[in-house]
């Protein structure tokens, strides 16, 4: 199967050894197979990380009840597409903050734009569910910080 996404200068598109296909959009990642097409906002997803060694691609996505995406791309002429994939993601993201609770834990709040343009806060948290609702005022009064430095109601 070969892609029906446009290829421009930076290589939008690439095949995955499954028979899918990647594409990037402005507001999506696009994934293709037998000529149905998934759109998974940039915003679902926290980072991205390429492994050169076994051609894989991970996507983490923000809720931490989501798994990892992992795909494994067809070669490793991949540059241009993870560097796009990067700046997709980072450019969903307009403010962040990110504490440490509890000597050891990390909240990160980040405002991010959804695929109207309209910001929104997403709460990352590095707990259990008993951490987060033993810390819940304080992991709320971090958001409502961040979400005024950009001007969302708190």
């Amino acid at each position: 199967m070969r892609s029906s996404f446009p290829h421009g200068p930076r290589r939008t598109a690439i095949m995955l050894r499954d028979g899918r296909a990647l594409a990037i959009a402005p507001e999506a990642l696009l994934i293709a197979r037998d000529g149905e097409v998934e759109a998974l906002p940039w915003f679902q997803f926290r980072s991205a990380d390429w492994d050169g060694d076994h051609r894989v691609l991970t996507l983490h996505p923000v809720s931490s009840t989501k798994a990892d995406l992992i795909f494994e791309t067809e070669n490793d002429q991949v540059f241009a597409f993870t560097t796009g994939v990067r700046e997709r993601i980072e450019s969903s993201i307009v403010h962040a903050v990110t504490r440490e609770l509890a000597g050891d834990h990390l909240v990160q709040i980040l405002i991010r734009r959804d695929e109207a343009g309209e910001l929104f806060s997403q709460t990352v948290v590095s707990g259990d569910a008993d951490f987060v609702a033993a810390h819940r005022s304080e992991i709320d009064a971090i958001e409502r910080s961040a979400r005024q430095a950009v001007g969302l109601p708190g």
